[in-house]
């Protein structure tokens, strides 16, 4: 089987997706039933480029796997590229997780641009989260992915790998909240103060003190705003981002000037 649908699917959650030339032929035919997906990490420096990365990906393969390393690449930015449809080469079976015994033809792979050191970026592991969340949400026969078999490298290969260098309960979790419709992220925030609250005049000095009051105002007033949304976000959910330091401060990085100029009032 191919997974011919993997960029519409990733479109439909309101992701920037990118399709590598001759990625619907590219990969093994012998692929599935898909049970699960391994969330990788390319471990490349700082500095790398997304045209070198999914070089070695889709292209060179690596020293240690030949190409196509795995169906997704996840860029810096947020942004995707879909880089296989059939069968790809990046992990060994399974020693661990709910995927022991289970190898490449039974894994959707996605190598996620990060030096193994740098810390992971609101709009990266965002992306993450929802493309996730897109391929768990999606169904078809042949293809059956549930939450609890979303795994890290370094699960599925333990002793062995340590990506991808972010902790995969919470992961879980955040996937999980995207699917149940409460999850909030920076993008979220931004647009319900740059629209609703900033040009009202609030203050953080004055959200920080009426952040349940305002977090109820501003979570009905969601459906008018113009943000990719797969699902309704879950008032209760809006407040603790509203009241979260790095959602807020990143918010500060990321309003308009006139927005950012009221938010330090």
């Amino acid at each position: 089987m191919r997974l011919l649908w993997l960029a519409d699917v990733l479109r439909s959650a309101g992701l920037t997706v990118h399709e590598y030339d001759g990625w619907r032929a590219r990969g093994l035919d012998s692929f599935g039933p898909v049970l699960g997906v391994v969330c990788h990490g390319t471990a490349g420096s700082w500095t790398s480029t997304d045209a070198g990365e999914l070089r070695v990906i889709a292209v060179t393969g690596s020293n240690t796997a030949s190409a196509p390393i795995a169906q997704l690449y996840l860029s810096r930015s947020g942004a995707w590229w879909v880089c296989a449809s059939g069968t790809c080469t990046g992990v060994k079976t399974g020693t661990g997780g709910p995927l022991q015994g289970y190898s490449d033809d039974a894994v959707v792979q996605i190598e996620a641009q990060h030096s193994t050191t740098e810390p992971w970026t609101a709009a990266q592991y965002g992306s993450y989260v929802r493309g996730v969340a897109a391929l768990v949400r999606h169904k078809e026969s042949g293809y059956d992915v549930p939450v609890e078999r979303i795994v890290g490298h370094y699960e599925h290969q333990p002793l062995e790998k340590t990506d991808p260098w972010f902790d995969m309960n919470r992961f879980r979790a955040d996937v999980a909240a995207v699917l149940n419709g409460d999850d909030v992220d920076a993008e979220d925030v931004k647009a319900v103060w740059q629209y609703y609250l900033a040009p009202l005049g609030y203050s953080m000095q004055d959200h920080l003190l009426n952040a349940e009051k305002h977090a109820a105002a501003a979570s009905a007033k969601l459906d008018g705003l113009t943000v990719p949304r797969p699902a309704p976000v879950d008032p209760a959910a809006l407040k603790a981002a509203l009241l979260d330091p790095e959602v807020l401060a990143a918010i500060a990085k990321a309003v308009n000037d006139d927005a950012h100029q009221r938010l330090a009032r």
